[in-house]
Parts: structure tokens; C-alpha cells; sequence
């Protein structure tokens, strides 16, 4: 049997003895062989971590505490019949963009915020203080799009977002002032600006790397326009993931499953990139996106 009809067979068997013959068929196609899998019981349910702050959203695709590894370490505890378990060790954080990042900039600067950014601010600053924000989808942004703001404005922005994690990581009730986040800001300013670095491209792999996977997307959309067809897209997208991206995106997957359904979560999010519009409008709506 080939790998996918041997994880089909493991994944439904009913006993430990099935899950066993299967489990060592793995292995002796490929000994070091992992699958990670994700508990579904509860379909969406498992989706967590989705606020909503009017313009503004947070979202997570699993319940990461729910995530399993499968690898030679379960197959020995398998055979032993141990049941206790591994530990395998995650972590979080919080991926923002020009959006969020000026929020944060008009909190440190002392401007109003309106009610939605008072309450994203709470959210960061007080429910998951020790959960870092990581600026590197920012750089990327920047990156592709420099030239649209003025170098001061996006040396400002990194400033105030390095306070800003002084003051979530200290719990601090008084704001510092946005010079003393001027260190982090340099050091991130030289990775926006550097050229050739291996930095720039990481960046430049995963920019490309979305690109790619969006354009996909749009091109079963204009392939498969109905929803009935459904399972059809999600099958080509996925051997294309599979077979040539070799890449698992998954917010994006679980966006994209959504916009072949029809679903208005996602039908939102693409529409900058309308099947309907002309290819330099697509085109444009895509990088945009990415």
C-alpha cells in the first residue's frame, strides 16, 4: 500500500491491534516517518482564540493543546501499551500588520483611541501579556510596500511597538517614553533595510510562498465558480500543497475551504481579489493580500 492509503487505514482503524499493523507499515516505508494531527472531534468548535474588535480580528486556527505528534517515540509506546504520553512543546504569539501596528503607535503616543482600539489594547496588554508580538509579517509588509509611508512614520511604529512590549511584558500601568524603544527599533530598521541578508529571505520565501498559494486559490475559484464543487477545489488545492508548494499554510488552507464553500468569512477577505475583476485588478488584489 502507498503512504496515503496506509494513514487512511491507521487513522479509521477500530483497535490497537489494527492501529499497530498499521502504524509499523509506516515505518517500514520511511523510519523516521512524523504526522502531526489535530483533534476534530468537535469540528469548528476546536477553532479558538477569535475575537472581534470591530475592524479588527483575532483568530487562531486549533486549540494547539489538542495537537498530537506521530512519530517513532508513539510507535514504541504503542507497542509497549503505554499510554502516558509525550510532552511535545508549543508556543504562541501574535503575528500583526500595519493595521494593528498603528494602533498600538497612537496608544504609546498618548492619541485617542476609539472604543474597537481600546479594547484590542486591553486584550494584548492585560489577557496575554506573556504571549509576544512578533513584527516579522510588519517587515514583510513594509518590505513589498516601501516607499508608501515615510521612513520616520515606520521608525515610529517600531519604536512605540518595542514599549509597548516593555509595558505588556512588566505589567506596567505608566507609558514610557516611545525613545526608550529606540534600540529594538534600529535592530529591526537594519532588517527592513538590509539586502541579501538571510533575514530578507526568510521574508522573501514566505511572501512568495503565500503568493503562491493565493494565486492557486484564485485559480480554482475561476476554474470550479460553484460552491457544489466544493470538494473538487479543496482536493486540487490540497495536492498542489501535497505535490509542489510542500508548505502547510493553515490559516490560509482553512480561509481558502471557506471561500469554496461560499462562506461570507471568507468571501470578505478575497474580495480584493474578485474573480470578476479584470487579471491586473486580481493580479493587484493578490499581492495586496499576500
Amino acid at each position: 500500500m502507498e503512504y496515503e492509503e496506509i494513514i487512511k487505514q491507521l487513522l479509521s482503524s477500530k483497535s490497537r491491534e489494527e492501529e499497530l499493523i498499521y502504524a509499523i507499515e509506516l515505518f517500514k516505508l520511511d523510519n523516521n516517518f512524523k504526522m502531526i494531527l489535530f483533534e476534530v472531534s468537535d469540528g469548528d468548535i476546536n477553532r479558538i482564540g477569535i475575537e472581534n474588535f470591530g475592524l479588527f480580528k483575532i483568530n487562531g486556527l486549533n486549540d494547539y493543546g489538542k495537537v498530537y505528534l506521530f512519530d517513532k517515540r508513539t510507535l514504541k509506546k504503542m507497542i509497549t501499551e503505554d499510554d502516558s504520553g509525550y510532552q511535545v512543546i508549543l508556543g504562541n504569539e501574535f503575528n500583526i500588520d500595519l493595521n494593528i501596528a498603528q494602533v498600538i503607535t497612537k496608544f504609546i503616543n498618548e492619541r485617542a483611541l476609539d472604543d474597537d482600539e481600546e479594547n484590542l489594547i486591553k486584550y494584548l496588554r492585560y489577557k496575554y501579556p506573556k504571549v509576544p508580538i512578533n513584527i516579522m509579517s510588519f517587515l514583510q509588509e513594509q518590505r513589498f510596500h516601501f516607499g508608501n509611508g515615510s521612513n520616520k512614520k515606520i521608525f515610529e511604529i517600531l519604536a512605540s511597538i518595542s514599549v509597548f512590549e516593555t509595558v505588556r511584558h512588566e505589567n506596567l500601568e505608566a507609558i514610557p517614553n516611545v525613545e526608550t524603544g529606540f534600540s529594538h527599533a534600529d535592530t529591526w530598521w537594519r532588517i527592513l533595510m538590509e539586502k541579501n541578508s538571510y533575514s530578507q529571505e526568510i521574508l522573501d520565501i514566505k511572501y512568495y510562498t503565500i503568493y503562491s498559494l493565493l494565486l492557486k486559490i484564485i485559480f480554482l475559484q475561476m476554474k470550479f465558480p460553484s460552491s457544489s464543487d466544493h470538494y473538487v477545489k479543496r482536493g486540487e488545492l490540497l495536492d498542489f500543497v501535497n505535490n509542489q508548494l510542500f508548505v502547510y499554510l493553515e490559516n490560509e488552507l482553512w480561509f481558502a475551504d471557506q471561500l469554496f464553500q461560499n462562506k461570507k468569512i471568507a468571501t470578505k477577505i478575497f474580495n480584493k481579489a474578485n474573480i470578476h475583476m479584470n487579471y491586473a485588478k486580481i493580479i493587484k488584489g493578490i499581492k495586496n493580500m499576500t
